[in-house]
């Protein structure tokens, strides 16, 4: 069922040593240190009817980073643009490339510098959720609590991109890393006021 499947993947998600599972037909199953990587897209109209507040409280949604593009009011081109296909195309390729040779371990860590741009990015971004309105913040909690270990997640992503051969976060990743938390941010925080609170 639906709810089965949050439940799992709500489970899965957290990186568990080991997850088990059983069937009626087949016995138990173990999957050995799962991780799982969810990308999918959707339109506004089909997330408004799948998205509730009960999504957020459950800790399902907040797992999630959420992005919406900007509201683009200009006449769509007649006919496809080959150079920007070929620009996005070129794009996923080398990004491709690039997630394709991260080591499975590598051990990170941040000096001095990071680590006191990171705490004051941490506080930063607090201050700034708990400046909505009570019904905003509350359902931005669930959300903020897990932007920070975002931030040091994707700023390893990005630090193996600047440096493959480095194992200190730098202040320019963790930078890069907030900007594109600030830009999820702004997302969420525009979905739950449109979407949660017009319904």
């Amino acid at each position: 069922s639906d709810i089965t499947m949050r439940t799992t993947l709500t489970d899965l998600y957290d990186s568990p040593l080991a997850y088990k599972y059983s069937t009626k037909t087949d016995g138990t199953f173990t999957i050995v240190e799962p991780c799982i990587s969810i990308c999918a897209a959707t339109t506004i109209s089909q997330f408004e009817s799948l998205m509730s507040k009960d999504d957020i409280s459950s800790g399902f949604l907040p797992r999630f980073l959420l992005f919406t593009p900007r509201e683009n009011k200009n006449i769509p081109d007649a006919l496809p643009r080959y150079d920007e296909i070929e620009e996005l195309t070129s794009g996923y390729s080398q990004m491709f490339d690039v997630l394709s040779k991260i080591p499975v371990n590598r051990e990170y860590f941040l000096d001095s510098v990071s680590r006191k741009y990171f705490e004051e990015t941490h506080i930063q971004m607090y201050n700034v959720v708990l400046q909505n309105l009570p019904e905003v913040k509350e359902l931005l909690l669930p959300f903020l609590r897990r932007w920070s270990p975002y931030i040091l997640k994707v700023s390893m992503v990005l630090e193996f991109i600047r440096d493959p051969l480095s194992q200190a976060i730098s202040k320019e990743s963790i930078e890069g890393a907030a900007h594109i938390i600030s830009c999820a941010y702004d997302s969420t925080k525009w979905l739950i006021e449109r979407i949660v609170f017009d319904k």
